[in-house]
């Protein structure tokens, strides 16, 4: 396995690791899979334009990109990597879903997913960023980090909302139980990452050795989005847009649920610019 994950590319595990966090995973993440290389869509440019216009004017009142037109950036990239991974992969999340009571299969087709996604972030972001001229990923980082997780998940809510095609709007009752399991069972998974990391804390651990236990915790944070689905028949994405609109967050329960969920993602984020 360690031979297969050479290559990943240090902003793939950079982005992976907000992503664990739970809190603004969807704000950094790419959730794209590998597909046959192919242009963006004349309705995809259209958007593209739209938002052009949109930065030109923004940039000549405020000085440069701002955080919302970032956001928008990555919730178009998503969206547009998301339409290709029902295209090319559609099977993936089923397949790893049905092999989570067989460790060994489970945790290869959670490689192939990371696989996939690293080769993929790289293609989908230059496709729509060689659109925008001189805008890079590190500029949009950049300007994400200079705001707080939470801001960042307020501002992500009404850019990214996530599909309900196929299954209806879930009640708030059960928003805030489906919540609260992701919750308790992230924080089981990263109590047992602090204790691995513990652990090898004595260990003169190389980079691969640190490789391999940041991708057994993004199994982990895998496991846990496919329990939810499982038990619930929704995905993460949709419970947390659901929690924004139901205003769960000033739930003490869910409050309670996303400071811890805060601290841990503190272990991950990078320094904030000055």
């Amino acid at each position: 396995m360690e031979n297969k994950k050479n290559g990943y590319n240090a902003a793939f595990w950079g982005l992976g690791a907000a992503a664990v966090a739970g809190i603004i995973g969807s704000a950094y993440y790419i959730y794209s899979l590998m597909y046959q290389e192919e242009d963006l869509s004349e309705a995809d440019l259209e958007k593209v334009k739209e938002l052009q216009q949109e930065i030109i004017e923004q940039e000549a009142h405020q000085g440069g990109l701002t955080v919302d037109t970032a956001m928008q950036i990555m919730a178009m990239t998503n969206k547009i990597s998301e339409e290709r991974i029902k295209k090319a992969r559609p099977d993936l999340d089923d397949r790893r879903r049905a092999a989570i009571n067989n460790p060994e299969e489970y945790e290869r087709i959670c490689q192939e997913t990371l696989e996939c996604k690293n080769e993929a972030y790289q293609e989908s972001v230059e496709k729509v960023l060689q659109q925008f001229g001189g805008i890079s990923i590190e500029e949009i980082h950049r300007v994400l980090q200079s705001v707080p997780p939470q801001e960042i998940e307020k501002i992500n809510h009404k850019y990214e909302k996530p599909s309900f095609e196929n299954v209806p709007i879930p009640d708030k009752k059960l928003v805030k139980e489906a919540y609260i399991f992701f919750g308790r069972k992230f924080q089981g998974e990263m109590m047992e990452y602090q204790r691995t990391i513990s652990q090898m804390s004595q260990m003169q651990m190389g980079p691969e050795q640190q490789e391999y236990i940041f991708f057994k915790l993004m199994i982990g944070k895998m496991k846990v989005d496919d329990e939810v689905y499982i038990k619930y028949k929704y995905t993460e994405p949709q419970i947390k847009f659901m929690i924004h609109e139901y205003n769960l967050t000033t739930d003490p329960d869910v409050m309670r649920i996303n400071d811890q969920l805060m601290r841990f993602e503190q272990m991950f984020a990078p320094p904030m610019e000055q």
